[in-house]
């Protein structure tokens, strides 16, 4: 079990899942707001939102590694395309993108606007991020080696976390201020309709059987 200590000098504590022991405290960057896997399981990616940094940590020896200076005001680590970890940086209106074989950073995206959340869709092979104040979420595609911007879906005002159905063709975005869920139609890029949930959704998980 691991979890982000949000402080001015951020920690990881790392607990066993059977006792519930402290297995170890990693001392990482200021104000750590969110921890995430590689595909393989084998990295830890935790996002400093005070420090413009992401820091990683092997999740075999629970050491820290790396920490790779990304852009001001990241916020979350999010798994990408062809190997690759997405960190939102709030505060210059970034993405950037981390080789997470290398742990350097490969790629950089200029939004335009402040990114909610990041997330990927891997069957169409693109990349979307939620933009809270135009109420909308956008998408890059890529090749492999640069992203092109797609387009935009207009949604809810506070748009935030995404989701994906199995087959990629339908995105579930929650929208903070409207007390609502989007869903939109990726291929046909409009939304369908809007479901309303309650105060301030801010997350979504889909579990298949």
């Amino acid at each position: 079990i691991w979890t982000a200590l949000m402080m001015p000098v951020g920690k990881v504590n790392v607990f066993g899942a059977d006792s519930y022991n402290l297995l170890n405290s990693v001392t990482i960057g200021n104000m750590p707001a969110g921890i995430t896997f590689s595909d393989d399981g084998k990295k830890v990616f935790v996002a400093n939102g005070m420090s413009g940094s992401v820091t990683v940590i092997d999740a075999g020896t629970k050491m820290m590694i790396d920490t790779i200076i990304t852009g001001q005001g990241t916020v979350g680590a999010f798994p990408g395309m062809h190997g690759m970890m997405y960190t939102d940086n709030e505060k210059n209106q970034t993405i950037s993108i981390v080789n997470t074989m290398t742990n350097m950073m490969s790629d950089s995206i200029r939004t335009g606007f402040t990114p909610g959340m990041v997330s990927r869709n891997s069957m169409m092979n693109q990349l979307w991020v939620s933009d809270p104040v135009g109420a909308k979420i956008h998408y890059w595609t890529s090749n492999g080696s640069s992203y092109m911007h797609g387009g935009s879906v207009p949604v809810g005002v506070g748009a935030g976390a995404m989701t994906f159905s199995q087959d990629g063709k339908t995105c579930y975005v929650t929208n903070q201020d409207d007390n609502s869920v989007s869903v939109v139609d990726v291929t046909g890029l409009k939304e369908m309709m809007r479901i309303q949930v309650g105060e301030k959704p801010n997350g979504l998980i889909i579990r298949y059987k």
